[in-house]
């Protein structure tokens, strides 16, 4: 008797559960390594820069295991490893077990967010590829978000949350996968290795390429999406997954307005787009992974307790999933320059305001600008480097790496801030700098010779 296969909704339900975990443990351990164990914010940046660290370390070769072994297997691996580094970092009650919980759990996540990608791609339903991309990528911007944010009462009661509210979700992934007996479905052999960036999938409207295979192509849906060789950065997202790679937010069909400016492209101008979207969407994860981990004390200096700081926090990610929405129901935002300049240009402003501002209003504005742009960002990102001939999954892990960089190196800079500048303030101030110094060079290629647009 074959076991019953997990459809759509099962793999969106197992993904909404690991973005509440993992936005959970990512945001809140911060919270929780400063009431328990009095971390400075030194130590806090330094928590944060380990998660960004094992997730560069563990993102590709988390995605092929995930291709050879199978996706539900990968998943259920990858849970394991998260839930034993959150019991790790619960029991064990010495700070220096949190940088190894972390670590631990960080590396893990790289096999559940690829496998998820993969599991989406193959189950069947009638639902194209684009809509299925980014349903996905709106399912994990606001599930986290609403988690992290619910998590600030139960974080009052007990800061222990951060470990044993993610534990629940992942335990009740766990269940669902055993319940079913997916753990042990085995792939078909044809299936190994199979690359799914051209995978078909029968839905009504769907044609025959040149080559004779059934898929959407070009200008008439834009439906193509990766199995990433790089797992996204989740909550801290920084998220995240993603963060980090998750499915590309692919438009809808396009319109021809649309389809006429990418032809008006030159492959230099395209290219140039490509190199100036990388940057800026690395930027929202470098200039984000030094706030987050800076958040606690930024929440004590406007006078307010964790439960209020986190909600504080919630108002980046909530306005991120928003963008995440916007262009997974607009299309002809594509290619258009605008979007990036404004996202590159505000970025490092909103940061510099959101650390100088002195009141939790101002401070809450400046994140949500912060959050749409980084969405506006991620968008261009993901979706210029997967809007090509072949090389899809070589152009999205590119994408997740430049992720990883800025997780990694904001804290880096935050911490570096705190020392020679005292304080979070003056960390604030040598962030956003830093981040103005890549946003320049992140418009250099905009300004190059540029048809169309």
């Amino acid at each position: 008797m074959n076991p019953r296969r997990f459809g759509l909704r099962e793999y969106y339900l197992l993904e909404g559960l690991n973005a509440f975990g993992t936005n959970v443990f990512f945001l809140g351990v911060f919270f929780h390594a400063r009431v328990n164990h009095g971390f400075s914010d030194t130590a806090n940046l330094m928590l944060a820069a380990t998660q960004g660290a094992a997730y560069v370390a563990s993102t590709r070769s988390g995605g092929r295991l995930a291709d050879r072994i199978g996706a539900d297997r990968s998943i259920a691996l990858g849970l394991a490893g998260m839930s034993l580094a959150l019991i790790a970092g619960w029991h064990l009650q010495q700070a220096a077990w949190l940088f190894a919980a972390i670590a631990l759990y960080s590396a893990s996540t790289a096999l559940t967010w690829p496998a998820l990608e993969a599991a989406i791609a193959r189950a069947p339903g009638q639902a194209a590829l684009a809509r299925r991309a980014g349903l996905y990528n709106v399912i994990w911007s606001l599930v986290g978000a609403s988690g992290f944010f619910f998590s600030g009462g139960l974080f009052a009661l007990d800061p222990d949350t951060v470990f044993w509210a993610p534990l629940a979700a992942h335990l009740l992934q766990l269940a669902g996968l055993a319940m079913l007996g997916s753990l042990w479905r085995q792939i078909p052999p044809s299936n190994q290795g199979e690359s799914f960036l051209s995978r078909p999938v029968e839905s009504a409207g769907t044609h025959k390429s040149q080559n004779g295979a059934e898929g959407w192509r070009g200008g008439e849906a834009s439906a193509r999406l990766a199995l990433h060789e790089a797992a996204p950065l989740s909550g801290a997202s920084m998220g995240a997954p993603p963060p980090l790679a998750r499915l590309a937010p692919l438009s809808p069909p396009r319109s021809n307005a649309t389809v006429d400016l990418k032809h008006t492209l030159s492959p230099t101008a395209r290219a140039n787009y490509l190199s100036a979207a990388r940057i800026a969407n690395g930027l929202g994860y470098f200039l984000f992974g030094a706030f987050g981990a800076l958040a606690p004390t930024i929440g004590e200096r406007l006078g307010l307790g964790p439960r209020l700081a986190i909600w504080l926090v919630s108002a980046y990610l909530f306005a991120r999933g928003a963008s995440f929405l916007l262009f997974w129901r607009w299309s002809g935002w594509e290619y258009r320059r605008a979007w990036l300049i404004a996202s590159l240009i505000l970025q490092p402003a909103a940061l510099a305001t959101a650390f100088a501002a002195t009141s939790p209003a101002a401070v809450v504005c400046a994140l949500a600008v912060l959050g749409v742009l980084s969405g506006v960002a991620y968008s261009a990102s993901l979706h210029a480097s997967l809007d090509r001939e072949g090389g899809e999954g070589e152009g999205s892990g590119l994408h997740e790496w430049v992720i990883g960089i800025g997780v990694l190196l904001g804290p880096l800079a935050g911490a570096a801030g705190v020392r020679l500048l005292d304080g979070a303030t003056g960390a604030g101030g040598l962030v956003a700098a830093l981040g103005a110094a890549v946003a320049l060079a992140g418009l250099m290629p905009l300004r190059r010779k540029w048809s169309g647009g």
